[in-house]
């Protein structure tokens, strides 16, 4: 087998070397091997070099640039959303041109790695290929890093306390504190902003709310707010509750109706696993950080859900795309997107349940 590091001679005819009838139109950037076309590039006396050549590409590149964790999650998660389209992968292209590229690092130093447009014009007709087949088989989905829910943080009262000593003064929630959501500033409590009782199944209600934003940030992995108006379909779909009351009478009713529409929803793809996920999920909010904050996840998730809505209603004229993203990043047809109007109403309805917690959260 070839060597990268081999010269190539300009004026000599290369055959495939993978079916040995064809001339060779391109060169592996991976191990320098020439072959004609994608069939041969993923033959299985290759299939070790191409999977290896977006292995190392998405865990060594994208893990040694120095961009935030966030922005890596952005770009795997662009990258995931793959049209069914063949890779034009038959265009004419002399070998000697691929040969000849600068290695990837090179290439891809000094870029934006958040850019994917800009990233995807750096790779060569053979690479882009390979990508395009490794998310559509599905293979890519297992090199995206997997989010970790920050309402897992959790500190626990020690066994023995010295007296009038506060175990949470320690800094440890502080700093649990600077992993979650932010909360909105200036929410009021609810009897300052009405004079009507709330329900007593306003909980549940809340509940509802919360087990379908577990679903949705889970199947995001984290990163909603880089697809804002479909994941603000997506919990709108899930829970009822975010648009009016719907006189549950239990928490386990108001999961159980989450669940349902999961689902039987085909704009996103769960199982009953990931219903029991969610069910897990919402009590680790509802317990807290601490036993003495434990409104202090729902308040951050409210919070969450409310820049996520909003982000619809004040969004501007859609950005130009680049031929990536007019290739890959296209909205989920299956996800019926929400009106801003609608969404006007919700940010009202979020609005309230914040004020709830600000006044009843600690009573539930």
């Amino acid at each position: 087998m070839a060597s990268s590091s081999d010269p190539v001679d300009p004026d000599a005819v290369y055959l495939c070397k993978f079916c040995l009838m064809k001339k060779a139109k391109y060169v592996c950037p991976k191990c320098g091997t020439p072959f004609c076309s994608v069939n041969c590039y993923k033959s299985e006396d290759h299939v070790d070099c191409s999977e290896a050549f977006y292995q190392e590409w998405v865990e060594g590149e994208l893990k040694g640039s120095k961009v935030s964790v966030d922005g890596k999650k952005k770009m795997l998660e662009i990258l995931k959303r793959i049209s069914n389209e063949d890779a034009a992968f038959d265009e004419e292209l002399d070998s000697d041109d691929e040969a000849s590229l600068p290695d990837l690092s090179e290439r891809l130093a000094g870029i934006d790695i958040n850019d994917s447009d800009v990233v995807w014009e750096k790779l060569s007709v053979t690479e882009q290929a390979a990508f395009k087949e490794l998310i559509k088989t599905g293979d890519i989905s297992s090199l995206i890093p997997a989010w970790e829910p920050w309402w897992f943080q959790r500190i626990n009262k020690p066994k023995l306390v010295e007296v009038d000593k506060d175990f949470f003064s320690d800094g440890a929630l502080e700093e649990i504190k600077k992993k979650c959501p932010r909360h909105l500033n200036n929410i009021k409590p609810l009897s300052e902003i009405t004079k009507i009782k709330p329900s007593q199944s306003v909980s549940f209600d809340l509940i509802n709310i919360l087990g379908g934003y577990c679903i949705t940030v889970r199947y995001y992995n984290g990163s909603h707010f880089d697809f804002p108006e479909e994941a603000a379909s997506v919990i709108h779909k899930l829970s009822k509750s975010l648009t009016s009351p719907q006189k549950l009478v239990s928490a386990e009713v108001a999961l159980d109706a989450v669940g349902l529409e999961a689902l039987t929803y085909s704009g996103i793809e769960v199982t009953q696993d990931d219903i029991e996920s969610m069910k897990t999920d919402v009590k680790r909010i509802m317990d807290g950080p601490s036993s003495n904050n434990k409104t202090y996840y729902m308040l951050s998730s409210f919070s969450d859900m409310y820049r996520l809505f909003s982000n619809i209603t004040c969004s501007g004229p859609k950005a130009v795309k680049g031929k990536f993203s007019t290739m890959f990043d296209n909205p989920d047809p299956d996800i019926e997107l929400l009106k801003k109007d609608d969404c006007k109403i919700i940010l009202k309805r979020l609005k309230y349940f914040l004020s709830w917690l600000l006044e009843y959260g600690n009573l539930s």
